[in-house]
C-alpha cells in the first residue's frame, strides 16, 4: 500500500472516531446529568473536545502502525530475505515516517476543528432559518 494510501485511512478512522466521541460522550453527559441545575456539574465542551481529539489521534496512529506492520509483512514475505519486525523497525524509525505521523496528527486536528465548525454553523443556521431565533427583539 502507497504512503498517501495509509496516510488517508488512517486520517478517515481518526476523523470518524473523533466525531463519533464527540457525539457520545455529549450524548452520554447529557443523559446523565439532564436533571442537574447546576451547569458546574455538567462536562465542559472542552474536556470532550480534547478527550475525542486524543481518542481520534491514538486510534489513527495504531490503524497507520497496523498498515505498515501488514505492508512490512506483505514485503518480508515476496522478499524472505528479510524478517518482519526488522522491515517494520526500518520502515517506523524512518525520517519519512516521523513526517508522516506529524502529517496524520496536524490533518486529523484541522479536519476536526473545521468539521465541528462547520457542523455547529450548520445547526445554528437551521434554527434561523425555521424562525426560531427572533433577531427582531
Amino acid at each position: 500500500m502507497e504512503r498517501e494510501a495509509k496516510k488517508e485511512k488512517s486520517i478517515g478512522i481518526g476523523t470518524t472516531t473523533f466525531f463519533l466521541s464527540c457525539f457520545g460522550i455529549s450524548i452520554y453527559d447529557q443523559a446523565s446529568h439532564d436533571s442537574y441545575t447546576n451547569y458546574q456539574d455538567k462536562l465542559p465542551f472542552e474536556t470532550t473536545f480534547v478527550t475525542s481529539a486524543v481518542t481520534g489521534i491514538i486510534l489513527a496512529i495504531i490503524t497507520w502502525l497496523v498498515l505498515t506492520l501488514y505492508d512490512c509483512h506483505k514485503k518480508a514475505r515476496e522478499d524472505g530475505s528479510a524478517t518482519t519486525l526488522d522491515l517494520f523497525k526500518k520502515e517506523l524509525f524512518s525520517k519519512r515516517a516521523i513526517i508522516d505521523l506529524a502529517i496524520i496528527i496536524i490533518v486529523l486536528i484541522l479536519a476536526s476543528v473545521l468539521g465541528l465548525i462547520l457542523l455547529s454553523l450548520l445547526v445554528f443556521y437551521i434554527f434561523i432559518l425555521k424562525g426560531k431565533i427572533n433577531w427582531r427583539k
